[in-house]
């Protein structure tokens, strides 16, 4: 070990005692760096003149772009950013009336400005974030969040769910099977996070989905029911007999500590409610949020991918709507396959089934059975 000192020593002595080094040579009153093009050593033991030279040598780099600022980066023209780059991004309406999306890294939502009713329709007072289906650009979802504005009443912040083309329905259909494993997008984790910050803080958060939207806010509710169990302090245990034997008070404590954590998130995501229109979704086994669904018995997503009363087809998952759940059934529109899955699927076909029958609370108070079970309604046309 001592050799290498030595000569690194003697090395350093030697370049600091060589008759033509200067002051130029020192390296500690070198200030400015070298250029990329430049060895660092070679810059580093050059004198003042021969500095001078390699940066002549060297072509002076252009500076590059300029960071965007927090404002560049939020409120972009809807359309500034391709389709895939906006996924998760907000959408809301300026007061000038201009829809812009909102980076959700910068502006968390409650300083998104959101798409109020039009004028002459009534306000409500509430607000819903609405989650998009598949092949909806920007616009379209804007439009359809001005939609359940005027329906409604209410305020809406839209949470894109961005459009990827072709790759739409191989997307939707592996982000569905949640039996497989839940699907982790970056946009099903921004909205999770959302989610769980709200349950988390005592908020009332009420979501309103479409489609494939409501597979995108399901596994967020799968995501987001993690993210509260391991605050509350839940552990999974899998080695259970191992962690007994082992010490059996550690996991006596653990297993009560499990229990509370259950009991917790589960009444934190009771201020959660959940609204989904023909959703592409079935299983919905994430207890505590207020559940209403809407099927209409002709749309042929509901029937083949989401929740289904018809029997239409056997499922590889199970059906689930949810402890209290309420399923509102009607019967509109086409039922050939390319009408069932456009205008009986339609946003435009289910709104005003739900304008006639009340609002989220009137429906969910009126007939959700309280005891766990499911409350099917159906309406007539």
């Amino acid at each position: 070990m001592a050799a290498p000192i030595s000569q690194t020593s003697a090395q350093s002595q030697t370049i600091n005692a060589n008759p033509s080094a200067t002051q130029d040579h020192d390296p500690r009153t070198l200030t400015a760096q070298p250029p990329e093009d430049v060895p660092t050593l070679q810059w580093r033991f050059a004198s003042a003149d021969e500095r001078q030279q390699l940066l002549a040598q060297t072509p002076n780099p252009q500076p590059g772009p300029a960071p965007l600022t927090r404002e560049q980066m939020n409120g972009l023209p809807l359309g500034s950013l391709n389709n895939g780059a906006a996924d998760g991004f907000w959408i809301g309406e300026t007061s000038d009336t201009v829809r812009r999306a909102y980076d959700p890294r910068f502006t968390p939502m409650g300083e998104v400005p959101a798409i109020q009713p039009d004028p002459g329709f009534a306000r409500s007072g509430g607000s819903v974030i609405f989650v998009n289906g598949l092949n909806n650009d920007q616009a379209a979802a804007a439009n359809a969040g001005q939609l359940i504005a005027n329906k409604t009443g209410g305020d809406v912040h839209v949470f894109y769910n961005a459009t990827q083309g072709p790759n739409d329905v191989p997307r939707g259909i592996g982000d569905n099977l949640n039996w497989l494993g839940v699907s982790r997008t970056p946009a099903a984790r921004q909205l999770a996070s959302t989610i769980a910050t709200s349950a988390a803080n005592g908020q009332s958060l009420h979501l309103v989905s479409t489609s494939h939207g409501s597979i995108l806010t399901r596994n967020a509710l799968y995501i987001a029911r993690e993210q509260l169990l391991e605050q509350n302090g839940y552990r999974n245990i899998r080695l259970p007999g191992l962690e007994y034997t082992l010490n059996r008070e550690a996991y006596e404590r653990q297993v009560q500590v499990n229990a509370q954590a259950q009991a917790t998130t589960y009444r934190q995501l009771g201020n959660i409610k959940i609204e989904t229109f023909g959703s592409a979704a079935a299983r919905w086994d994430i207890g505590g949020p207020q559940y209403v669904h809407w099927v209409n018995q002709n749309d042929r997503v509901a029937a083949l991918s989401g929740i289904n009363f018809q029997g239409l087809a056997p499922r590889v998952d199970t059906i689930d709507a949810g402890d209290n759940a309420v399923i509102v059934r009607f019967i509109e529109g086409p039922t050939d396959l390319v009408g069932g899955l456009t205008t009986s699927h339609s946003l435009e076909t289910y709104l005003p089934k739900r304008i006639n029958l009340g609002s989220f609370d009137q429906v969910y108070n009126q007939h959700s059975t309280g005891s766990g079970g499911i409350s099917i309604v159906d309406i007539q046309q």
